[in-house]
C-alpha cells in the first residue's frame, strides 16, 4: 500500500517527464533531423502535446482530476501510434491509407532507432502513451482502492 501512495505522489511528475521527452523528441525529429511529419504523426501530436501542458498546469495548480483528462488523450493517441507503427513495419494494412492520402507517406520507414530493429518513431510514441496510461490509470484506480 505504501508503494501506491509513493507512486501517487510522483505520478504527475513522471507523466510530465514522459510528455516533455516525447514533445522535445518529436520537434527534434522534424526540425533538426528534417523528417517531415506525416498526417498520422500530426494526429499523434494532437493527443500528445496537450498532455505536456495539462500535466504542467496540474502540478502547478495541484489539480486532482487532470489524470482523467490525460488518460483520455493517451487512450485515443495510443491506437493511432500502434496503427502507424504497424503500417510502417508490416504489410497487414497495405501501404496506402485514407488517413494519409494515397502516396504512402505514412508507411515509409524513414528512421529507426537502430537499423533493422523496427523501433520507429510511432513505436516510441506508443511507448510514451503506454507510460502515461500506466501512471494515469494507477493514480485514478489507486484512489478507488484507497477509498474502497
Amino acid at each position: 500500500m505504501s508503494q501506491i501512495r509513493h507512486l501517487k505522489k510522483y505520478s504527475m511528475n513522471l507523466i510530465f517527464m514522459i510528455a516533455t521527452i516525447g514533445t522535445v523528441a518529436s520537434i527534434y525529429f522534424s526540425e533538426f533531423l528534417e523528417l517531415p511529419p506525416c498526417d498520422l504523426c500530426w494526429y499523434q501530436r494532437v493527443f500528445f502535446y496537450p498532455i505536456l501542458i495539462i500535466s504542467g498546469i496540474a502540478m502547478w495548480k495541484k489539480d486532482k482530476f487532470a489524470h482523467n483528462y490525460i488518460l483520455v488523450l493517451s487512450l485515443i493517441g495510443l491506437p493511432i501510434a500502434v496503427y502507424h507503427h504497424l503500417l510502417k513495419v508490416t504489410t497487414w494494412f497495405g501501404k496506402e491509407t485514407v488517413f494519409c492520402g494515397y502516396e504512402g507517406a505514412c508507411s515509409e520507414l524513414e528512421w529507426e532507432l537502430i537499423d533493422g530493429t523496427g523501433i520507429t518513431i510511432p513505436l516510441l510514441a506508443a511507448v510514451g502513451f503506454l507510460g502515461i496510461i500506466f501512471f494515469s490509470g494507477k493514480e485514478i484506480f489507486s484512489k478507488r482502492i484507497l477509498k474502497g
